[in-house]
């Protein structure tokens, strides 16, 4: 007898969402509602987020909003403007970051270089994570597989062994 760890509750209407309850076609993966894993199988993904800390929910939203292109247009605006207020292009500003070093502004792109990796570093760790829990699980489901496999194969080659026999005892009786 074969056995899966599906303990999905299919009704007539199909497998209902474990998170909102809509019923699913059993060929759904996803529920299109409230994008949670339809099925008895838990999804990795949401296991990540679930058990993220404080911290990490931090790092993952200043990495989101970084890599956004509307940051690259705000922080080039914002130095330029720098740059433009400090040179004497305007000149109802007094300078408080004389050229040509600008010292101040050299300073706070440093210290922000600095956070912004620590950040970074933070989701990339994290990303990490899982992938090599999704390998483990990747590899695991393989193992299963194969054992499952070679059930089917061993029974297989069983039902071929009893139809051999049962074929030759009835040309033995003919």
């Amino acid at each position: 007898m074969i056995t899966t760890n599906f303990p999905e509750r299919e009704t007539a209407n199909g497998i209902p969402c474990p998170a909102c309850g809509v019923p699913h076609p059993p060929a759904d993966i996803f529920c299109p509602h409230c994008g949670k894993a339809v099925g008895g199988l838990p999804y990795i993904r949401e296991e990540f987020e679930g058990s993220r800390r404080q911290y990490e929910r931090f790092a993952d939203a200043v990495t989101h909003f970084v890599s956004a292109p509307s940051y690259f247009g705000v922080h080039l605006f914002w130095v330029a403007a720098w740059i433009l207020l400090n040179s004497g292009a305007v000149m109802a500003i007094h300078r408080f970051d004389p050229p040509p070093s600008f010292d101040l502004l050299s300073l706070l792109l440093s210290v922000e270089a600095i956070f912004l990796t620590g950040f970074l570093l933070v989701s990339q760790n994290r990303e990490v994570d899982y992938e090599r829990k999704r390998a483990e699980l990747e590899y695991e489901n393989t193992v299963q597989t194969n054992r499952l496999l070679g059930e089917i194969h061993l029974q297989l080659a069983t039902i071929a062994n009893r139809v051999e026999r049962i074929e030759s005892d009835l040309r033995i009786e003919r």
